[in-house]
């Protein structure tokens, strides 16, 4: 990560004490303690996506600030552009699947014109330090020889986030970008239970700059093709029965909403995907 850029970072928010956690390939994610109070002259930069109401913000919660730096490599208005469509685009689908009861992060505040999105943080640190991402929490079970990771909670866990890939696909919407590490556990408010324990923890999903609005069901069949090549990646050993559980809790999802027919026609692309999946394999 280059000085030059943290430093443009720090000086678009210059009163947020800011801590980088991940590095892609398109945008930065930074945690801190401080939301930035938007100044007039901030608001004016892109009024078509204004800053959340300052009373809707706890100073001692946890923020996430998600930053997408220019490419030197386009043009600068070209940059500018694409940056500016995609941090909104990203921005408004996350709003909308907060209005539909899907757990995301809130969004608190978009600048287009900068490639900034600060949201609410979600999830929780586990006993081991780690974030409470989906990955982490099944390597943790998994690392624990205490605990058991193909287990009645676990198998909870994965229809859990099978169920969430449907709500989500059922509204016309994939992400585009399915790994363990965009599936997120969070626990019930003012819940402290162990992390061992599903009882009281949810699914969230995380991360929406690839996803898009879509009814194509190749588009659903590549984003469950996604999270199962994850899994098989990352968790090997019980990869068979944490994919089977979450194509479990994904028919379920169209069961309760209704749309069965739907989950024929994506469960018959899913297998044409998979077929395409080991050709390239065996080619290489």
């Amino acid at each position: 990560m280059s000085k030059k850029l943290l430093e443009k970072v720090s000086s678009i928010y210059p009163t947020c004490e800011l801590e980088m956690i991940s590095q892609g390939a398109e945008a930065l994610v930074f945690t801190s303690t401080t939301f930035p109070h938007a100044s007039d002259s901030e608001k004016k930069t892109d009024s078509t996506t204004p800053v959340e109401n300052e009373k809707s913000v706890d100073d001692n919660k946890i923020y996430i600030l998600k930053y997408r730096p220019s490419k030197s490599y386009r043009h600068p208005i070209l940059d500018a552009r694409i940056t500016k469509s995609r941090t909104n685009s990203e921005a408004k689908i996350m709003k909308k699947l907060t209005a539909y009861g899907i757990p995301v992060p809130k969004i608190l505040s978009v600048n287009g014109t900068t490639g900034s999105i600060w949201m609410s943080y979600i999830g929780f640190k586990m006993s081991n330090g780690k974030e409470s991402s989906l990955k982490n929490w099944l390597w943790y079970l998994e690392e624990n020889v205490k605990l058991n990771p193909t287990g009645e909670n676990v198998q909870k866990i994965l229809k859990k986030v099978g169920e969430r890939i449907g709500e989500l696909h059922i509204k016309g919407i994939v992400h585009g970008d399915l790994t363990s590490s965009n599936v997120v556990l969070v626990r019930a408010e003012n819940e402290t239970n162990n992390e061992s324990e599903s009882e009281n923890l949810d699914v969230a999903l995380i991360d929406f700059g690839l996803s898009s609005h879509t009814t194509l069901f190749e588009d659903r069949a590549v984003d469950l093709y996604l999270i199962e090549r994850a899994l098989m990646s990352t968790h090997c050993k019980s990869a068979d029965s944490y994919n089977d559980w979450v194509l479990q809790g994904y028919h379920d999802a169209y069961e309760n909403a209704g749309e069965m027919d739907q989950w024929v026609q994506t469960e018959r692309r899913l297998k044409d995907v998979r077929m395409r999946g080991r050709k390239r394999s065996m080619i290489g």
